[in-house]
């Protein structure tokens, strides 16, 4: 059996190795190869000239992990989950078969976006395979036979600090050593022998999140490379000597937390160390130790993925699009979605790209623009790994599969054609293809469908025209970091999507044209999101105007524009009847915040001030009456026949300060508002409501405190910041719980990529309340998260409360 696996190795590298002219192949022995920088020194194996050809050689399904793979001859390493824990496992390379595995530990679970499993990449050399677990359990066994030759648990240990995520570092194997980076006052790095686990050196000095050593050849020798939280420190790899380290003053989970540094050029390193921005240092060549700035911009930013340097330029992932940035002077050269958001390395000149869609691809380093070779759908899941090379093969894997991928020299899957189009496009194309006047069938084309986005053959479609090279579309239709791009019509000016959404959905999104952020300029319904910060990353107190997809007319949603609040900080004006209800400030100095809190209150039309009426006590107040035009939205459903209610707008947002909230809601705005009169002061007749970041507010308050809040209305919680354990551990309210009006949209904040979804957060909330004997109202719409959707539902929870208030 092992003979035939030999033999069918053998045939396949003969191949492929006189199909694409290969050079000598080697291994890739660790995260981002032998050295860390990213860059094969196999030469010859991608062809420079006709089609490359991009083989699935085998496929195998493994579970979860964010581990990459290293490569050692006929063996293939990796870290996953079996169904039972967190295991080392060695592959065949030849065919994919399970040589052995190695118990780490239980299954590391994932937590606040992550998936579960193991997160560091193993490291070979010297006989031995060195892993480490997401708890800290760092192990060396036998490369042939799995066999255990050591055993270390970092934290008990080495008295390592797990970082939030848990232990991503991934180690390296040098002279008989695995070093790996451990973080703390001078122990950032340690390294233990290889045969006994033994310490042999602790060095350098800084915390450490999620980077790794990699290893720089100058002419003066070998030096180890460690990156930390504030420092980039050189080390001696032999005696763990600090050589010298230069405060690179980086910051945030993309930018110094996860920093990778790469050489590009002479004494040069390029740093991506802040979340907005990165830099290019110079090594002083005399001093050997300080360094100066060559250049500092955002033209790379925002992203976890390590950037190649190859031929004088740096490629790398600037949020989520791939981009060619000079490494002289730090300009862009160009920048492109085409490759989908993912991790690269380089090979053979060219860029071996696994994108997170689960897409593979092959594209030439050329400074000049983007010029992609080759290209497969190799995975269904997600893919979150930086793919490896090795003996003329792509080893990548997702968080269900690894594979092997041969790169040869006949032509590749062929182009998307007009064949995958719905049945609306693949008419107007025949059209335009058929017509002298290509412009005109297009001008009557879209006046028959005014309104931007238009339902057609049960599907909605966005529509973009004008001059432009490339166009998406971003928001809730696709989720939070993401974006889908347009297919062009042809030759066209005109750019469009098909998307499958219900005719009664209710979404906010942005074109980027050419990398800049644009409205549809066919849609006049707009409103503000409060959820999407710059490149739609999702940031608490935003404030961004946004397209709204929706059937209904644009007044029935009751959003004023954005440059048009009242002075009050309520709804614009031309909003409100003339027998608007009364909007009054109240402020007052709140002993449990330790600062001046206001709040506006509304009161109806025509009631007197003896009348005693129900409260809603409404968290976030100030976008709810600027951006939700609530008072506008209260007027008219008052006016409608709903009941008289009074409603105090708590006007700052209470994300963040739950427990110093809870007492100041209860402890002294509740009393201070029903001393003033007119209100009933019971449970019964309160509420208390929140949406977005406030819904998290507002559920844990109004569940613990159902002695104060006799209902509880939530739209969208997100749950980002919610306790371990999630919303459910909020679930269990007090012996007399409130009644819950909950609702979340199925296009609320989420993103598919990484492991959360304020969808299924929700979903699972609602389950939990019921179960825990909660009386909850509400349920799933085909909504999104912007204050267009949430303002049109103000009639559902509003109308609850004051039919049980009665």
């Amino acid at each position: 059996m092992r003979f035939e696996r030999l033999t069918r190795a053998f045939a396949g590298v003969l191949l492929f190795a006189a199909a694409a002219g290969q050079g000598a192949a080697e291994d890739w022995p660790a995260f981002r190869g032998a050295d860390g920088d990213g860059l094969s020194n196999e030469r010859g194996v991608i062809p420079a000239d006709g089609g490359v050809a991009l083989e699935v050689r085998w496929r195998r399904p493994l579970g979860s992990g964010y581990s990459g793979v290293a490569v050692a001859g006929a063996h293939v390493v990796t870290q996953a989950v079996d169904g039972e824990g967190d295991v080392l496992v060695a592959l065949d390379a030849a065919d994919g078969e399970l040589r052995w595995r190695v118990r780490l530990g239980p299954t590391y679970p994932g937590h606040d976006g992550s998936h579960d499993g193991p997160l560091a990449t193993p490291a070979v050399g010297d006989g031995a395979v060195v892993g480490l677990g997401a708890r800290g359990e760092l192990v060396a066994v036998e490369l042939e036979t799995g066999a255990l030759r050591w055993r270390r648990d970092l934290p008990t240990d080495s008295k390592a600090r797990k970082p939030h995520y848990g232990f991503s570092t991934s180690p390296r194997v040098v002279d008989g050593q695995a070093i790996v980076a451990l973080g703390g006052y001078r122990r950032a790095v340690a390294s233990f022998d290889l045969d006994t686990g033994d310490v042999r050196w602790v060095g350098g000095s800084d915390l450490i999140d999620y980077q790794s050593p990699m290893l720089w050849r100058r002419g003066d020798g070998v030096r180890l490379l460690a990156a930390g939280n504030g420092r980039l420190m050189s080390l001696d790899p032999s005696t763990g000597e600090e050589q010298w380290h230069y405060l690179h003053e980086g910051g945030g989970t993309r930018g110094s937390y996860s920093l990778t540094p790469v050489p590009a050029g002479e004494n040069r390193l390029f740093l991506a160390h802040r979340d907005e921005g990165s830099a290019l240092v110079r090594l002083d060549a005399e001093t050997g130790a300080p360094f100066e700035v060559v250049w500092e911009g955002r033209t790379i930013r925002n992203s976890y993925a390590s950037a190649i340097f190859l031929g004088g330029h740096l490629y790398a992932y600037s949020s989520r699009f791939l981009t060619a940035v000079d490494a002289a002077t730090g300009e862009a050269r160009w920048r492109s979605r085409r490759a989908g958001d993912g991790f690269l390395i380089g090979v053979d000149g060219h860029l071996v790209i696994q994108a997170k869609d689960g897409r593979l691809r092959v594209v030439r380093a050329s400074p000049v623009e983007y010029d992609e070779r080759a290209s497969i759908a190799l995975f269904d899941d997600v893919s979150w790994n930086t793919p490896s090379f090795s003996d003329g093969a792509v080893y990548s894997r997702s968080l269900s599969e690894i594979a092997r991928v041969e790169v040869g020299s006949r032509p590749s899957e062929a182009r998307v054609s007009a064949t995958s189009w719905s049945p609306v496009w693949k008419r107007l194309l025949a059209s335009v293809e058929g017509s002298p006047e290509p412009g005109q069938v297009i001008d009557a084309f879209l006046a028959a469908r005014p309104g931007g986005p238009f339902f057609e053959d049960g599907a909605v479609h966005l529509v973009f025209r004008g001059a432009a090279r490339d166009v998406v579309v971003a928001g809730d239709v696709v989720g939070a970091r993401r974006e889908l791009p347009l297919q062009r019509l042809g030759e066209t000016d005109l750019f469009f999507r098909t998307l499958d959404l219900p005719q009664d959905a209710v979404v906010s999104y942005l074109f980027f044209v050419d990398f800049e952020a644009r409205l549809d300029p066919r849609n006049p319904r707009t409103a503000v999101n409060t959820v999407f910060g710059d490149d739609l990353e999702p940031v608490l107190a935003a404030e961004r105007e946004m397209s709204v997809l929706s059937v209904r007319d644009a007044s029935a949603l009751g959003v004023p524009a954005p440059a048009s609040p009242g002075a009050d900080g309520g709804s614009a004006a031309d909003l409100r009847p003339p027998t608007a209800g009364s909007l009054d400030s109240l402020s007052f100095e709140s002993r449990r915040l330790g600062r001046r809190v206001d709040t506006t209150v509304y009161r109806p039309a025509g009631v007197g001030a003896g009348r005693e009426l129900p409260t809603v006590y409404w968290l976030g107040g100030r976008d709810a009456l600027r951006w939700g035009a609530a008072a506008a939205s209260l007027d008219r459903l008052l006016a409608g026949g709903l009941p008289a209610v009074q409603v105090v707008f708590v006007l700052e947002s209470g994300a963040g300060v739950l427990g110093p909230l809870e007492g100041m809601l209860v402890d002294e705005l509740v009393p201070l508002v029903e001393s003033r009169g007119g209100v009933v002061a019971r449970r019964d007749q309160r509420a208390l409501v929140g949406m977005g970041w406030d819904a998290l507010a507002a559920a844990r308050i109004g569940l613990k405190r159902g002695d104060v809040f006799g209902f509880v209305a939530l739209q969208s919680v997100y749950a980002l910041t919610a306790p371990e354990g999630g919303l459910e551990a909020w679930a269990r309210p007090a012996s007399d719980p409130p009644r819950v009006y909950l609702d979340w949209g199925a296009y609320d904040l989420r993103n598919t990529h990484e492991a959360w979804s304020t969808v299924e957060d929700n979903r699972r909330f609602d389950r939990a309340l019921r179960d825990a004997g909660v009386t909850v109202v509400g349920g799933e719409v085909a909504a999104g998260s912007s204050w267009a959707s949430w303002s049109l539902r103000t009639d559902l929870w509003l109308e609850d409360f004051l039919r049980q208030s009665r």
